[in-house]
C-alpha cells in the first residue's frame, strides 16, 4: 500500500543502519546518555518530549502517563576494543523540521578514562546506506559484507586525525531531516 512507503523506507534505513553498525551493537556496549543541543526550525528544543497518552504503556503518574520521546533520539556504543565510540542519530518524528544537533564530549565519561584528556579523536561518518543516497536494490543483496565493511583505524588515522579534538573536547554536529538517520563514529587518534 503506496500510504506506508515512507514508513517502509524508515524501517529500512534502520536496518540498514543496524547492519553498518552491527559490531557496536554486537560486540560493543551502550554508554550513558548524550547531551545534545538541539534545535528544530531555529528552536532549541532540547529534550522536550512528544507524548502519546493512548499509547498501552503508562506510568503510575499521570504526567507520565502514555508513551514519550523527544524529536531526535540518540544513543552512543563503545567498541568491543575499546578503541572507538559510535554515535547514533536519528529524527523519530515524520513531521519534523529539519534538526541541528550539535553537543561536545569529553571521552572519559564515554569509556575511555581519565588518559583520554591527553589523548586526540576524530569524527568520521560511518554510512548508511538509505533510499535517499543510493539505497539497496535486489542485484546488490549479495554485496552486504563489501559495502558495510568498516575502514580500519590505519584508514582512518590517515584521513582524519589531521583534524582532531582533544579528548575531552569532542565536537559532535549533524543536520537530520524528518526521519534521517546519521552515525558518527569517533576514533582514538594513535600516536
Amino acid at each position: 500500500d503506496a500510504q506506508y512507503d515512507a514508513e517502509m523506507s524508515y524501517l529500512r534505513s534502520l536496518s540498514n543502519a543496524k547492519l553498518a553498525a552491527g559490531s557496536w551493537f554486537n560486540h560493543g556496549r551502550v554508554m550513558r546518555p548524550l547531551e545534545l543541543e538541539i534545535k528544530m526550525g531555529g528552536e532549541d528544543v532540547g529534550r522536550h518530549e512528544a507524548h502519546l497518552r493512548t499509547h498501552p504503556r503508562s506510568s503510575k503518574l499521570p504526567e507520565k502517563a502514555g508513551l514519550a520521546f523527544g524529536p531526535v533520539m540518540s544513543s552512543a556504543w563503545l567498541s568491543a576494543t575499546n578503541d572507538s565510540l559510535l554515535v547514533v542519530l536519528t529524527s523519530v518524528r515524520r513531521d519534523a523540521s529539519r534538526a541541528e544537533i550539535s553537543g561536545t564530549l569529553d571521552m572519559a565519561r564515554y569509556g575511555f578514562g581519565t588518559a583520554a584528556m591527553s589523548k586526540r579523536f576524530a569524527v568520521s561518518p560511518l554510512p548508511v546506506e538509505t533510499e535517499q543516497n543510493g539505497g539497496l536494490d535486489d542485484a546488490r543483496a549479495d554485496d552486504d559484507e563489501r559495502r558495510f565493511t568498516k575502514p580500519s583505524p590505519q584508514e582512518l588515522v590517515g584521513k582524519g586525525c589531521s583534524a582532531s579534538f582533544p579528548g575531552d573536547a569532542v565536537e559532535v554536529d549533524a543536520s537530520l531531516d524528518a526521519r534521517g538517520i546519521v552515525m558518527l563514529r569517533i576514533q582514538l587518534c594513535e600516536e
